[in-house]
């Protein structure tokens, strides 16, 4: 599972050096030796504290250690996961993390069934979680405030671009939108499917919208 590389045999140094330890929640985080992507379960034996800079540390080793392509891919995910969102990384290691995620992205193939997969659990997440919505229109209105995407949006389209946007805005379903009535909530639905229980259609409690819009 793990090569017997040089980054092995210092990830395994770190990892025996910290058995036994006391975790402090200030001072550590619980790292996995064989990692939950690659079989690794939450037993006591696969758990081991580790400061910060030793998990940095072993998550990056990880991607060194692994020869089987996908597992290598994983380990590439944790990597970027533990650094960039806990903001472990430098500007250098930052870049690096994100040309490899990128490399592996354009490589991926997905399946018809996986696509549509993705697209149900995004559509289920978004139509039961307030916060992820709120998320997804804080970005959205982020990222339309800058001035390239807006030169995107609002500069001179070629023919093809147009007619595409046509093609897409002609299969793209017919939606109503509709409130919850406990909670003054508002979303979108497709025109076709029933209105769930506790809501009706419109933007607000007064006044219904009719119409498709």
């Amino acid at each position: 599972m793990f090569n017997n590389s040089k980054y092995s045999t210092w990830y395994f140094q770190i990892v025996e050096s910290a058995r036994g330890r006391t975790a402090d929640p200030l001072l550590h985080e619980k790292h996995h030796i064989l990692p939950k992507s690659m079989g690794g379960n939450l037993a006591a034996s696969n758990l081991v504290a580790l400061t910060f800079r030793e998990h940095f540390i072993c998550h990056w080793l990880l991607t060194k250690m692994c020869d089987n392509p996908k597992h290598r891919q994983k380990m590439h995910y944790a990597f970027w996961r533990v650094s960039v969102k806990r903001n472990y990384m430098s500007s250098v290691g930052y870049a690096a993390a994100r040309s490899r995620i990128r490399e592996i992205q354009s490589g991926m193939k997905r399946s018809p069934e996986s696509v549509a997969k993705m697209k149900e659990s995004l559509r289920r997440k978004f139509a039961e979680d307030p916060d992820y919505r709120q998320r997804v229109a804080s970005s959205t209105k982020s990222a339309m405030a800058r001035s390239d995407v807006k030169a995107k949006i609002t500069g001179p389209k070629s023919d093809a671009h147009k007619k595409a946007l046509s093609e897409a805005a002609r299969k793209r379903p017919a939606m109503i939108w509709v409130i919850n009535t406990s909670t003054s909530e508002t979303t979108k639905i497709q025109a076709t499917k029933a209105i769930p229980d506790g809501w009706v259609r419109g933007r607000s409690l007064s006044t219904e919208v009719s119409g498709i819009v």
